[in-house]
């Protein structure tokens, strides 16, 4: 989850010990990250790396001078066959024009190789995948034009070359859709679902309140809310972003324009804020296995945590809450503080956390019905 800055040193000084960790930075809180390269786009000279990560999703990260890492920007990257293990910029000799005609192949763990054309902006319409090899991929390499690829399998020892026609993914690409089209077909029900009503009635009321909301007088509304207002918003959304991330979403909005006007952007428009929810919010939501893996891993596989101890680990793990933000947390969530002895995989998900179609499977049915009665025993002991 973290990544590491060395220096390369002058072979003639000590030809033995050339390479010096400089730095280690954390990239990633909740998953892995997967791929690594220079980000080929680089119109203001900035230093830029693009990750992918276990979530499907891609960063780009500014590399400042004195090596902080802040992240520029995060997309929705391709869903299909598993998330990116490899990334290759093709056509890397092309230096006529530096925005246009970049493209990035890539490859998943198993089956899939595909392009991604630049710059990152999480349109799905401008990736493409295949299935490349009937199991694991290996690793895939490119021609200096990127006109070939290759690209390596495992138990089929095949190696495959694949021609890329440039003119045809841009047809393939081309999409008479509007931004706003192409980002609300991504979420749930499409353009006339219910969660585009939702984010759109959460914008709204986002800048009513940005105007006081308990005013009597006329409300004069532009389109726009601050960028205070997205943490509010996404968690409104059912989406439930760390405080790392609820930074990097406003850093995002308010440096997007900074290199070419020197401003800072205060506010944004719903259009941008369904893009920022679409790229950030995860793929896949949290299931109650994973919760039963935590709860685990925190209790030394016993699956059940004294309430005391639950307390006490969100005092001093992860991103640390005080005492007064524990306690206004908790009343939100349990008004009656009926605070259980115990906390367990059911307790902790329909009562504390009001989660809702949860079930899962059956081997975690068995699973959430061991620790109960787990909990039952410590409780009555």
């Amino acid at each position: 989850m973290k990544l590491a800055v060395y220096d390369v040193l002058d072979p003639t000084q000590d030809p033995y010990n050339r390479v010096k960790l400089r730095s280690v930075v954390s990239i990633e809180q909740e998953c892995l990250p997967s791929a690594c390269i220079w980000y080929p786009i680089n119109l203001q000279r900035e230093d830029v790396l693009l990750t992918t990560n276990s979530e499907f999703k891609l960063k780009l990260w500014t590399v400042l001078k004195d090596l902080r890492i802040i992240c520029k920007k995060t997309c929705l990257g391709p869903t299909f066959g598993g998330h990116i293990k490899r990334l290759l910029l093709l056509n890397p000799s092309d230096m006529k024009n530096e925005y246009q005609d970049k493209y990035l192949a890539y490859s998943t763990g198993e089956k899939v190789v595909g392009i991604i054309k630049l710059p990152l902006d999480g349109n799905p319409n401008k990736t493409m995948g295949l299935i490349a090899h009937p199991e694991k991929i290996v690793d895939l390499s490119s021609t200096q034009d990127g006109k070939l690829f290759f690209t390596s399998g495992g138990d089929d020892f095949a190696i495959n070359i694949w021609s890329v026609d440039f003119a045809a993914l841009e047809d393939n690409f081309q999409t008479q859709e509007t931004e706003y089209e192409i980002f609300s077909n991504l979420l749930d029900g499409g353009p006339e679902g219910q969660t585009l009503r939702d984010l759109k009635d959460f914008f709204y009321y986002s800048q009513i309140r940005s105007k006081d909301e308990h005013t009597t007088k006329a409300r004069k509304l532009d389109g726009l809310v601050p960028l205070t207002a997205i943490a509010d918003m996404m968690r409104s959304m059912g989406y439930f972003p760390t405080n790392q991330e609820i930074e990097n979403m406003i850093n995002e909005i308010k440096f997007s324009k900074y290199l070419e006007t020197g401003e800072q952007i205060s506010e944004l428009e719903i259009n941008t804020f369904l893009k920022l929810y679409v790229n950030h919010k995860p793929v896949n939501g949290v299931t109650k296995g994973q919760i039963y893996d935590a709860l685990k891993t925190l209790s030394n596989d016993s699956g059940v945590i004294p309430w005391d101890q639950f307390t006490e680990l969100l005092k001093t793990k992860g991103e640390k809450l005080d005492e007064q933000e524990i306690e206004y947390y908790l009343e939100s969530l349990m008004p009656n503080k009926n605070y259980p002895q115990q906390l367990h995989l059911n307790n902790l998900c329909d009562d504390l956390l009001g989660f809702e179609d949860m079930d899962g499977t059956q081997e975690q049915q068995e699973q959430q019905e061991e620790v109960q009665d787990v909990g039952s025993e410590d409780e009555q002991q």
